[in-house]
């Protein structure tokens, strides 16, 4: 990612495809080993890093930044991510679910691609998952279940990839900024 004056104003879409973008129409292909050892990957996977730091998002796919690959990042974090926090984030490339819990919930999601993340929506989530995918030290995929917020964040992130947006799939609603902070600060709470 450029440089950029940390006083200026960051918009959100001059550094993430949105949903309208003739980019969301070419499916992202699996990661080859080829891929993962060109400088360009790894510069791509630099990128995807830094806007998902910049942003404090809980998931960020390889398309959502103009590549149409199968990989993203995601975490058990919502906004306002101290260091510790931007550090728990997990690399998924050529993701899978296996399978999905019957039991499903209602999450309220923002997403970049749509909007610049200003509307928030409910959608739909299983509450447990079980995954697979590569990382970029493990040749092996890893197999992991999931659930809470992270579990949210990877399914979110393969509709992403699927070519499903949270406006596809979710209902909007109108919350307040201190909606959404409560919000963020007590989901899952819990599960620490």
């Amino acid at each position: 990612m450029e440089d950029f004056d940390q006083t200026e104003e960051l918009y959100v879409g001059d550094y993430i495809v949105q949903h309208e973008s003739i980019a969301f129409e070419i499916p992202p292909k699996p990661i080859t080993k080829k891929d993962m050892a060109r400088s360009e990957f790894m510069d791509d996977m630099t990128t995807l890093f830094e806007v998902w730091a910049v942003f404090e998002l809980t998931a960020l796919t390889l398309p959502q930044i103009g590549v149409a690959k199968k990989g993203f990042l995601f975490s058990e974090y919502h906004g306002n991510m101290n260091s510790e926090a931007k550090t728990g984030v997990s690399i998924a490339l050529n993701p899978k679910i296996i399978s999905k819990s019957k039991e499903m919930h209602l999450s309220i999601e923002t997403c970049p691609s749509v909007d610049g993340g200003e509307t928030a929506y409910l959608v739909k989530r299983h509450d447990e998952i079980v995954v697979q995918y590569q990382t970029l030290r493990e040749t092996e995929p890893t197999i992991s279940k999931l659930t809470g917020v992270k579990a949210d964040s990877f399914q979110y992130a393969m509709d992403m990839l699927d070519g499903i947006f949270i406006c596809d799939s979710g209902s909007p609603i109108k919350v307040t900024e201190d909606q959404i902070q409560l919000f963020k600060e007590t989901e899952y709470k819990d599960e620490e």
